[in-house]
């Protein structure tokens, strides 16, 4: 197959989550196969020039010190957009506009309405799109969703998923302080919201109905920074916080099936969660999705477990799946695979995706804010 030629942007020198997350894949042998890096941008021609250097990448790469060279560059089919929330909207919109392929990281854009935006000019150039929600793509949610499609468990009866995470509190390590705040659009509510969203609709599909409650139980949150030094008896610095760290969902899926999601924040827990838990309940067994180390789902994967209803009424456990062993990117590095040959919002999230997403998360915010019932739109 021909290579789609690629253009970075948010790969800087000094580090990012692109550079862990999707580097790894465009520089292995798989990747290449399907993949070849022609340009990068950074928030100066110099950066770029950098980060090209930095990372080994072909000699032949362009350095761009713009989003709007970057989207001007003919020998760039597809832009890899992975820079933070607040911008991720104005760099994403002139490389649309010059009728380039696009992936955004999640959260894809600050709020429903530049989402929304986003994928309307899309489709009005139809090109392709993805968005960095890679969690449909672990191997315990494909078998799971395969064992409710195979009917390994009957009619789906209700479903509870609980999940925690430490980055938005009781504290942090002030890197990552501008998700704190709602108007950056990064909160738990968004940032873990549409990750686990993406894993949970996957399986058992999208709400109907649902009810919510958002609680700031950490308002202020204490920095902690192992490498600062405090006098004695000093008190520590805090930072504000107005976003919700308790996130409780209860509703009814467009099956009709009954199903319940809990999202908090855990003292015990590292940056990307631990404790994930999920049930699957149906007319003849039961399916649960646990990790039994520190993280969550849609980042590390999960073991699964069957548990099916015997013609005597006994309950056994019929098969256990190991949780694979896997790294940041490996889910990424199949969402890649699954971008090159796939059918979109099918085998990879398309920015249409992330629009039911935002739809999702707005409902949940109007729940809690009015305390009534609500629903979203599901499809476009």
């Amino acid at each position: 197959m021909t290579q789609v030629r690629v253009g970075l942007l948010g790969f800087s020198a000094k580090g990012s989550w692109a550079v862990v997350g999707h580097l790894p894949y465009f520089l292995s042998d798989a990747g290449k196969a399907k993949y070849t890096i022609t340009a990068l941008a950074g928030s100066s021609l110099e950066a770029a020039q950098e980060a090209i250097e930095v990372y080994k990448l072909p000699p032949t790469t362009t350095a761009h010190g713009s989003p709007e060279s970057l989207a001007a560059d003919g020998n760039v089919d597809l832009v890899v957009v992975s820079v933070k929330t607040p911008h991720q909207y104005a760099v994403t919109k002139p490389i649309l506009e010059a009728g380039k392929s696009v992936f955004v990281e999640w959260c894809f854009g600050n709020g429903l309405a530049e989402s929304e935006e986003l994928a309307a000019l899309a489709r009005a150039k139809g090109v392709k799109t993805m968005i960095g929600t890679q969690g449909r793509q672990a191997s315990a949610v494909q078998t799971a969703k395969q064992l409710v499609q195979d009917g390994a468990i009957g009619r789906v009866l209700y479903t509870e998923l609980s999940s925690t995470a430490a980055l938005w509190g009781p504290t942090t390590d002030g890197k990552v302080t501008w998700q704190l705040q709602k108007k950056n659009g990064a909160s738990m509510l968004e940032v873990y919201g549409g990750h686990l969203m993406e894993c949970f609709s996957t399986v058992v599909g999208e709400f109907a109905s649902l009810n919510a409650t958002l609680i700031n139980t950490v308002p202020h949150l204490a920095v902690v920074d192992p490498n600062a030094s405090r006098s004695p008896g000093a008190p520590a610095k805090t930072v504000a916080k107005d976003t919700p760290d308790q996130i409780l969902i209860q509703g009814t899926l467009v099956s009709g099936a009954a199903a319940s999601i809990h999202m908090g924040s855990d003292l015990t827990a590292d940056m990307m969660g631990t404790s994930s838990l999920w049930k699957i309940q149906g007319e003849k067994g039961r399916i649960t999705l646990r990790n039994p180390t520190n993280g969550a789902i849609h980042v590390t994967d999960a073991e699964v477990v069957l548990e099916q209803i015997g013609v005597d009424g006994s309950v056994k456990v019929t098969e256990t799946i190991p949780c694979p062993t896997s790294t940041y990117h490996t889910n990424i590095a199949r969402a890649w695979d699954r971008f090159a040959t796939g059918q979109p919002g099918v085998d990879y999230p398309t920015f249409e995706t992330g629009v039911i997403r935002k739809r999702f998360l707005e409902a949940i915010e109007k729940s809690a804010a009015t305390g009534q019932r609500t629903g979203y739109q599901t499809y476009l």
